[in-house]
């Protein structure tokens, strides 16, 4: 039996007072990394921000210094050791509890795998007592996109517990496509899955000069993309766009396979994860070119969303019968 739990996934009450048992923030290069940190601290009981192994540079040490002066834990954890590492902290705080869990999550700058480790870890909590956590999203600052090119060293499912579930290798394959920066990147993924139907997702953001070159990054998928299959998503409005994605998700495995690639904002990615939870058989894919890329210094703007998801254990279901169950409805 493999035991997960399917969250209930809101926006947090505006009047709800702004307490946390713990926070947990990215310890990395960019400026933005503390900028939720900073509003928030007063309402933390603890605060955790795990450093990168990689790339130590630009704001760096400086967010490092900031994050040891509010009193928050900085470790160092590699990749191959946070899903593990991110365990063990949710039981740390969580063992011995009578009352709900209260977490702070800014994914501003986890990569989309460490988002991904999060969700997982979340949805297969062993607690008697529901977990409910705010996720928040720091827009940053336009910042030119790179002209520096690296070459991908995955290219697959972020995680392997987020590959959905293959009915038929002869299925149809939906590809649900959000746009980021990387040039051509998306319409790359488009052609590795040999998508039979593409619908692409362009955010909507409050700073004006991030549109033209989004596009112009993307020309040659959105030449090839019907204005029925192009939407537009507010960046700032997370609730909304999960359920554009779920619809799109739904739709597109009554016919065969489908897989999300979560280019551009990380508020994209986290919706991305959210709906395979509530889809199990939805894959969610990244592409990236690791510690290879560029390290790019993004400052906060006076822009942020968030979104609140509830693990509660008594929405856990078994998802190797409901696997069973939804193979027979095709």
């Amino acid at each position: 039996m493999i035991r997960l739990i399917r969250p209930t996934i809101t926006h947090r009450p505006e009047a709800e007072d702004r307490s946390y048992d713990l926070m947990i923030c990215a310890l990395g290069y960019e400026r933005r990394s503390r900028a939720a940190a900073e509003r928030l601290r007063p309402g933390v009981v603890r605060g955790v921000a795990p450093a990168f192994d990689a790339q130590q540079v630009l704001s760096f040490e400086e967010n490092k210094n900031w994050f040891a002066s509010a009193g928050f834990e900085t470790p160092t954890v590699t990749d191959a050791d946070f899903h593990a590492w991110v365990t063990a902290l949710v039981h740390s705080v969580g063992d011995d509890r009578s009352g709900a869990l209260r977490l702070v999550v800014d994914i501003s700058s986890f990569s989309r795998y460490r988002i991904a480790c999060l969700v997982d870890v979340l949805r297969r909590h062993p607690l008697e007592t529901p977990i409910v956590v705010d996720f928040i999203y720091s827009l940053a600052e336009y910042t030119a996109p790179t002209e520096e090119d690296s070459p991908n060293v995955h290219v697959g499912p972020v995680l392997d517990s987020f590959a959905g579930w293959s009915r038929d290798p002869d299925d149809r394959v939906s590809a649900i496509v959000g746009l980021g920066y990387e040039t051509d990147r998306a319409v790359g993924a488009v052609e590795h899955v040999q998508a039979s139907e593409v619908w692409v997702l362009s955010p909507l953001s409050p700073i004006a000069e991030y549109l033209t070159p989004l596009d112009e990054a993307n020309r040659s998928l959105l030449d090839i993309t019907a204005d029925s299959h192009l939407l537009r998503y507010p960046v700032l409005d997370p609730l909304y766009t999960l359920s554009i994605v779920e619809g799109l998700a739904a739709r597109s495995l009554l016919s065969g396979n489908a897989v999300v690639f979560p280019f551009g904002p990380k508020i994209f990615a986290l919706v991305s994860l959210l709906s395979a939870t509530v889809h199990p058989d939805l894959a969610v894919w990244r592409i990236s070119p690791g510690v290879h890329a560029p390290p790019v210094e993004r400052a906060p703007s006076e822009y942020w969303c968030e979104l609140r998801a509830v693990w509660d254990p008594v929405t856990a279901i078994d998802w190797e019968a409901e696997a069973a169950a939804i193979a027979s409805w095709y």
